[in-house]
């Protein structure tokens, strides 16, 4: 299992608060961390490196579909 750290972003693009989790595949964090997905960006981290960043999700981002949109 690897430890994952999801980071939620102000507007500003800095980090207002993170949570803390181990998974056994980046897909299964990804996963995860989708679950988490608001009106804030999120990137996910795994020691320094950048799993996956992820826009916040709303109407214009999600392109109506529902789906999260890539960065």
């Amino acid at each position: 299992m690897a430890h994952y750290r999801l980071y939620f972003l102000d507007s500003s693009n800095h980090i207002a608060t993170a949570r803390e989790f181990d998974c056994q595949s980046d897909d299964y964090a990804i996963a995860e961390a989708l679950q988490f997905e608001d009106d804030r960006d999120l990137e996910l981290w795994s020691g320094a490196r950048l799993v996956a960043r992820l826009a916040a999700l709303d109407e214009e981002k999600s392109n109506n579909t529902g789906q999260p949109h890539a960065v």
